[in-house]
């Protein structure tokens, strides 16, 4: 199914994960976006989370950082976008 945003965005939802793999991919992403406008481009869904109690001595400035996360807690690479401090 595609729904289409108030802001001229797209929103694709497949039934199929190997499609929806697939599309993840280089190749996949590449050849949707050759049908798509020009401007079009895919991106990623990400979710924002917060998680209480996170140690202050993390250096959650360093760049592995969110890969370091990942590892240790069996996510797929690349699945944590960004990571900051926020003000409770």
């Amino acid at each position: 199914a595609v729904q289409r945003l108030c802001n001229g965005g797209l929103i694709v939802e497949l039934d199929n994960e190997n499609l929806a793999g697939w599309l993840k991919g280089p190749t996949g992403r590449l050849l949707l976006e050759s049908h798509l406008d020009s401007t079009a481009c895919i991106r990623d869904r990400t979710f924002s989370i917060v998680i209480q109690f996170l140690l202050i001595t993390y250096e959650i400035e360093r760049d592995d950082f969110p890969r370091h996360i990942e590892a240790e807690n069996h996510l797929p690479p690349n699945s944590i976008a960004s990571i900051r401090w926020i003000k409770p």
